[in-house]
């Protein structure tokens, strides 16, 4: 079950992280980030098994979206900076 869990919520994750990126509009930074992304999906898969990180990540996206949806850049980007340091300080 936890497994099943796990699994939708990694798929989940890509599929919000591919609509962001896609929303640039820039074939080469998606490129790009998907290289990156390959090099690190051991990683990815590792830290949204952990049940707590799995929840704080997915907050973070809704507060992202809900600042994209009023078209607040400069949150976007607060939010998308403090997300990836959660992500690297779970190591």
């Amino acid at each position: 079950e936890q497994d099943k869990t796990s699994d939708k919520l990694q798929k989940i994750n890509t599929q919000f992280h591919d609509l962001l990126y896609a929303l640039s509009k820039s074939p080469k930074l998606i490129k790009m980030i998907n290289q990156l992304r390959a090099q690190i999906s051991r990683f990815r898969q590792i830290i949204l098994k952990q049940d707590e990180y799995a929840r704080k990540s997915n907050e973070d996206h809704i507060k992202m979206l809900e600042a994209i949806k009023n078209r607040d850049g400069e949150t976007v980007e607060q939010l998308v900076r403090q997300h990836i340091i959660k992500g690297k300080t779970q190591f």
